[in-house]
């Protein structure tokens, strides 16, 4: 249903990267991929075998159309807040794994809400160094302009905006649970555009006054450190491949930048 529905909807998306690995018989593997909108369930399931089996939050189970093929297909529904769900799911997620089944999760654990990259979630590694599988990471890009987290449909057509890169496998061996997720992190970062990179971190400042000799940490509130342009893509152009320089889609009709500095007074 995937496939048509996107077709319909004038939403299919382009491809790069190894995809014809994934529409052969790879064997047993974790596919990962950055989660920011209802539409990257669809948009992926247009380059995975279909034979493979989603983790996805339980809550999905009232969604329509996507929940009952969740409920359906025996895919692995995970309630975060009860232990006893995680355990089960990590159980089932070995299990599939052991069977030669390929599980596929988003490991930020939710839809970013702009749309840019969130911190991962522990856990879901630990399956595929358990197993030995690879990791397979999947980078989804403009799902979040073409139907933001808060909508319930697309907002606009997603020809020529939607786009998904196959990456090159990771393998598990002798690598720790961080360790390949600041590899899957890489991944997803070297083919995401820069609209989708996630805000620097401003690292605390410590300042001594003068007077007191006393340490006072401050903070500066620096609202941006990119340039950001609204960069409408028409459905007849083709994303056939991302760099970190790749333009951003915003779902917003406009978009300003501002660069605020604020200066900080120590007495």
């Amino acid at each position: 249903w995937s496939k048509t529905w996107l077709t319909l909807t004038d939403s299919y998306p382009t491809f790069s990267g190894d995809v014809d690995r994934l529409k052969s018989s790879q064997g047993p593997c974790l596919y990962v991929a950055n989660h920011a909108s209802w539409l990257d369930i669809p948009v992926i399931c247009t380059v995975l075998d279909p034979v493979f089996k989603f983790i996805a939050k339980g809550e999905l189970r009232k969604v329509p159309c996507i929940g009952q093929q969740l409920e359906g297909g025996n895919h692995i529904l995970i309630d975060r807040e009860d232990r006893r769900s995680q355990l089960r799911t990590f159980k089932d997620g070995i299990g599939w794994l052991k069977k030669g089944v390929p599980i596929m999760a988003f490991p930020e654990g939710m839809r970013s809400r702009d749309g840019k990259l969130m911190d991962f979630k522990g856990g879901l590694f630990s399956m595929a160094v358990k197993t030995q599988v690879p990791i397979v990471p999947i980078t989804i890009s403009h799902t979040h302009a073409v139907m933001p987290s808060n909508a319930l449909f697309p907002v606009q057509t997603g020809a020529g905006k939607l786009h998904v890169h196959v990456h090159d496998p990771i393998d598990t061996t002798g690598k720790t649970e961080a360790e390949l997720g600041a590899l899957v992190r890489a991944s997803f970062l070297s083919t995401l555009p820069l609209g989708q990179h996630p805000k620097p971190v401003v690292p605390e400042i410590e300042q001594t006054a003068e007077k007191d000799h006393k340490t006072i940490p401050i903070t500066p509130k620096v609202q941006d450190t990119h340039h950001l342009h609204q960069q409408h893509i028409t459905p007849s152009q083709t994303l056939s491949h991302y760099t970190a320089a790749s333009p951003t889609i915003n779902s917003s009709q406009e978009v300003t930048s501002k660069n605020r500095t604020e200066e900080t007074t120590v007495p």
